[in-house]
């Protein structure tokens, strides 16, 4: 069953919850390298990034079940989960690389 063309809303939607994913993805990491320490600040954010892409696959396949639509979340085609499951780890992988430059 294909999903209706997406629109303004959706597209607000989708990038403000990128957003949001990458700042708890800088919040998490900057949380780990204050916790567990032991690496580099770079390296710690970047981790941050990879778990929240690993964590966006997670949620992709739980999004468009039954229970969420009769809630009324909006459905989002997963070409979007794994767009921004790749951007997230990219934009780990630059993070990374960046802290390993000297």
């Amino acid at each position: 069953m294909r999903s209706e063309r997406v629109g303004d809303s959706d597209t607000r939607f989708l990038v403000s919850a990128f957003l949001v994913v990458c700042g708890l993805a800088l919040v998490g990491g900057l949380l780990f390298y204050a916790i567990r320490g032991g690496m580099t600040v770079t390296r710690a954010i970047a981790t941050g990034f990879w778990v929240a892409a690993a964590l966006v696959l997670v949620v992709s396949a739980v999004w468009n079940h039954r229970f969420f639509r009769r809630r009324g979340v909006p459905t989002v085609d997963g070409w979007a989960f794994v767009a921004a499951a790749v951007a997230l780890t990219c934009i780990g992988a630059v993070v990374d690389v960046a802290g390993t430059e000297g």
